[in-house]
């Protein structure tokens, strides 16, 4: 693999961590084209480089994955890739066993207390982020300021917000990793004993029965179906047309009076906090939320609005995913031997 033409200062500009190097990397490396799928800005990488030292740490240091000290990455033309450092060391991976199990075992022991925890951190981490001041360099630095001998230009408190943010992100990679690899530790170990005592049974059995949690990661989509049925209700549905812009609709709704404004009052309500998800992966810079653009949530509202007026439920089954989750469960429970 080499580098495009005309873009070889560009490459350089990378660490050298970050760079293919030949008496090193004769091992398998693959593009990691589901989190990267497109060619990334250097700007944008550091979404790369947090989520692995985050990933690193985890794996070789916090939870002692048993067989692994994390995933390296390598950047040519733009793109990210990736390759594993697998532990093959008999010894070695039964010493970090016995470390693993002291650790994971316990986050599995107080799951429900840590979760709750974690979730706290996020949350903090996430009117850290909000808090941050919103600055603009003035075309002179204010009197005062000057007169004060205070000697520091507002650019420098640019580069203040710039790094705590970093510092955020950073952070933010650290507690994504806490919960997630142990979940997919936990389900792949679920997965492997279904499979054991029955081998017939489906993937998507086993998936069944984790169904049905009410994850947070569904509730923008939520927010947009509730706004859909409130838009019906109020008797301003009309005003949602294919290929018309979010500012149009808000504009037009302005003039209908109580109903239109009531609505707009409803999409206030979902876009704290719901609409701060952002469009694509997150990884690019480009990759508006959707209170940055709400193209994105508006264009889904015609489909929704006329499934209601339709009379179809657009409400999540959670409660019959649950009720099925639990039969399946105790169906095959009785089907194990007592053993």
């Amino acid at each position: 693999m080499t580098v495009v033409a005309g873009t070889e200062r560009a490459q350089a500009a990378y660490p050298y961590y970050m760079q293919f190097t030949a008496a090193y990397d004769q091992r398998f490396w693959f593009y990691n084209s589901m989190h990267f799928p497109e060619p990334m800005s250097a700007f944008d990488m550091v979404t790369a480089e947090a989520a692995y030292c985050a990933l690193g740490s985890s794996t070789t240091r916090v939870h002692c994955i048993p067989t692994t000290l994390g995933i390296d990455y390598r950047i040519i033309n733009g793109r990210v890739y990736i390759g594993g450092n697998a532990v093959t060391d008999p010894r070695e991976i039964a010493r970090r066993t016995g470390e693993f199990q002291q650790r994971a075992f316990y986050y599995y022991g107080n799951w429900e207390r840590l979760y709750a925890q974690w979730r706290e951190k996020m949350l903090a981490l996430i009117r850290d982020a909000q808090s941050l001041p919103k600055l603009e360099l003035p075309e002179f630095e204010p009197l005062a300021n000057v007169h004060s001998g205070r000697g520091i230009a507002t650019n420098h408190a640019l580069l203040d917000t710039y790094q705590r943010t970093l510092e955020g992100y950073f952070r933010m990679w650290h507690h994504h990793f806490e919960f997630l690899l142990l979940g997919y530790g936990a389900y792949m170990t679920f997965f492997a004993f279904c499979k054991k005592a029955f081998p017939e049974i489906s993937d998507q059995t086993i998936a069944r029965m984790v169904a049905g949690i009410e994850a947070e990661i569904f509730r923008p989509d939520e927010e947009v179906r509730r706004l859909a049925r409130r838009a019906v209700e109020l008797g301003v549905d009309d005003e949602f047309r294919e290929g018309r812009t979010p500012q149009a609709i808000m504009a037009a709704l302005e003039t209908r009076g109580a109903a239109g404004r009531g609505w707009l009052d409803e999409l206030a309500t979902s876009r704290d906090p719901w609409f701060n998800i952002n469009v694509g992966d997150g990884f690019y810079h480009y990759h508006r939320s959707w209170n940055d653009d709400l193209s994105m949530p508006f264009a889904g509202l015609p489909g929704y609005i006329a499934a209601v007026r339709a009379g179809e439920s657009l409400e999540r089954p959670i409660e019959k995913l649950q009720a099925e989750r639990r039969q399946l469960i105790q169906d095959y429970r009785e089907l194990l031997g007592s053993e």
